[in-house]
């Protein structure tokens, strides 16, 4: 968590830079710094046993991301409100049927971003898809399986690495090959 003491030093478009000085094991001080993003919201759209599957490519690269419906909060509005328009606006589709999956705050890597997780049951098409100018999104209904091993198969985490490590014998073995530099 940002300190109540830290001072906001710029404002942008998705995240704020706050500063603040912070005593050290020694009793020095360091100027400490920590990004705070925008919230954003996920949503499993679902319908007849399907997840929503999005590809999308954004600007300045050609790379294919997998992807679900999603997007910032905007300043002052709910996060559920948010869910429903992206969902609507991404990929055309609605549903009457909303929980919350989950909320968290990530604050690992010196960036504090609170995420919202929504189930948007029973979707059904009720408007033409409407992306950013800086979206190019296709979309796809798929099981849960296929939306899984798409998902994490896209993705260049280093912590998905790590996961597929774990339960990949293969997928281990050549991170230890790496690690260790064994032939």
């Amino acid at each position: 968590m940002i300190p109540k003491k830290a001072r906001k030093v710029f404002k942008g478009v998705l995240f704020d830079v706050y500063q603040w000085d912070q005593k050290m094991f020694d009793n020095s001080y360091a100027v400490f710094e920590k990004l705070k993003r925008l919230p954003t919201v996920q949503i499993f759209a679902t319908r007849k046993n399907k997840v929503l599957m999005l590809r999308e490519m954004q600007p300045g690269s050609n790379a294919i991301r997998i992807s679900m419906p999603g997007g910032k909060v905007e300043r002052g509005e709910n996060p559920l409100t948010a869910a429903k328009r992206e969902l609507i606006e991404e990929t055309g589709f609605s549903s009457k049927d909303w929980s919350l999956v989950k909320a968290y705050t990530s604050s690992k890597h010196k960036i504090e971003w609170p995420v919202y997780l929504y189930s948007a049951r029973n979707c059904v098409k009720t408007a033409d898809q409407h992306p950013d100018p800086g979206e190019k999104i296709s979309l796809e209904w798929v099981p849960l399986k296929q939306f899984l091993d798409g998902f994490t198969e896209n993705a260049n985490d280093m912590m998905t690495d790590f996961l597929h490590a774990k339960y990949d014998t293969k997928k281990r073995n050549a991170l230890a090959k790496k690690i260790f530099n064994k032939p």
